[in-house]
């Protein structure tokens, strides 16, 4: 590193000085008590001066929470350039933060609530939590280049549960400063380690009973906890399904995912739509249900209804339950899933199985989902709302979220045809 002019570094001690002062002040007597002029005061420094190095108190704030994010980054190089394997550095990646915490609580008890707040430069949690999984990627490249790192998973996607183990760890001891913070890290370290390590091979029998496992405990959800799904939780799911077969290997699905205010805005502009318009689905919905196919529908409808306490022929509450198709059962997101008009039916099959493939990864990552056609007899609402280009047809939509597991509508399972019923075999 160049040396810094006499000039140089009287500007950088004058900014240590400023956000040291700024820590003395918000520990002794809290952030909003303190003010500007205090701080200037503490530093030794007037208020214009104060203002040419950082516009609010909260920007001084961010300013310590870049600086234990520099020093993160220095903790990660320096962990690189020992020859030790990556279990001992992702220890020593939460070690030090024990150590600093340890040698001074208050201070990084106030750093660390930075994590969770968005920061006068527009960045929020989520851009911290991305900033720090970066740094983490170089370790796991490493990993990969020893062969104590899995290799059947991105290392970016590894960094984001590296990341999202550690920043976990430093909220959770915010919030209980009183837990044992040697142990708790230790374990954390450990269970984060154990994730990313490289992972025994899986017997065919093993993987047969862990998809039919899957598929036993997959069903249409229909009521949902609020709390959000992590992003890093989503882009897994997403990761997995791209994985799923397509005629010429096509891959036609595009997928529009709503979370936060904009599932909100989606929901309630929705209902309102479906209130004031008539179906008008992209794909023909079927001609009618006959037979079998009529039997199958009439037993789910029944059984539906009546876990919800909904009478046979009852009308009017039927018809609310239907309502809350477009209210995403409560659902903190929904997947809208596309295709191109120009691949025809065999774009739809394919999206078909990518649907099967979302709603399968998001069962093994603990979440609940439905596929929703209902949705898609909104298409003009949803090509406006969502900004859908032209030639692209509305196949479904996924609601997901955290299932509620106590709501009676998630008691009922529909049921499955024996395979006697719908297999021919021709032998000879």
């Amino acid at each position: 590193m160049p040396k810094l002019s006499r000039r140089e570094q009287n500007k950088l001690d004058t900014r240590e000085r400023i956000i040291a002062a700024a820590a003395t002040m918000f520990l002794s007597q809290g952030v909003e008590q303190s003010t500007v002029t205090e701080v200037a005061q503490q530093a030794g420094v007037s208020r214009g001066t104060f203002f040419n190095y950082f516009p609010t108190k909260d920007s001084v704030l961010a300013a310590m929470w870049g600086d234990m994010t520099e020093r993160f980054g220095e903790v990660m190089e320096q962990a690189l350039n020992e020859d030790t394997p990556t279990r001992q550095r992702i220890h020593g990646m939460f070690q030090n933060f024990v150590i600093a915490a340890e040698r001074e609580p208050e201070y990084m008890l106030l750093v660390s609530g930075e994590m969770n707040r968005d920061l006068p430069s527009g960045e929020g949690p989520a851009e911290r939590s991305a900033h720090i999984s970066t740094q983490i990627v170089p370790l796991i490249e490493a990993g990969h280049a020893r062969g104590d790192v899995r290799t059947d998973l991105e290392p970016a996607f590894l960094a984001r549960m590296v990341a999202a183990g550690y920043v976990a760890a430093i909220l959770h001891w915010r919030d209980n400063p009183q837990i044992e913070l040697r142990r708790e890290f230790a374990q954390t370290a450990t269970f984060v380690a154990d994730s990313i390590a490289p992972q025994p091979l899986t017997s065919t029998v093993d993987l047969s009973a862990t998809l039919g496992s899957l598929l036993d405990g997959r069903f249409s959800c229909r009521a949902y906890k609020p709390e959000a799904v992590d992003r890093a939780v989503i882009e897994r799911i997403l990761e997995l399904s791209q994985r799923t077969p397509s005629w010429c290997n096509t891959q036609p699905w595009q997928v529009v995912i709503t979370e936060g205010e904009g599932t909100e805005r989606f929901r309630t502009g929705l209902a309102a739509y479906v209130r004031a318009n008539a179906q008008s689905p992209d794909f023909e919905f079927p001609r009618e249900y006959v037979g079998e196919y009529r039997a199958r529908r009439l037993e789910t409808a029944l059984a539906l209804y009546d876990s919800v306490g909904i009478p046979r022929g009852d009308r009017a509450a039927s018809g609310e339950q239907t309502m809350k198709n477009f209210d995403l059962f409560g659902a903190p997101h929904v997947a809208v899933i596309t295709t191109d008009e120009a691949l025809g039916v065999y774009g739809a099959v394919d999206c078909g199985l990518y649907v099967n493939t979302f709603l399968l990864a998001a069962q093994s990552l603990g979440l609940g989902a439905i596929p929703q056609a209902a949705l898609a007899g909104s298409s003009p609402y949803l090509h406006e709302f969502l900004n859908l280009p032209e030639g692209r047809k509305v196949v479904c939509a996924i609601s997901f979220g955290y299932p509620d597991e106590e709501h009676a509508v998630n008691s009922f399972r529909t049921t499955r045809a024996d395979t006697a019923d719908v297999a021919t075999w021709f032998s000879s």
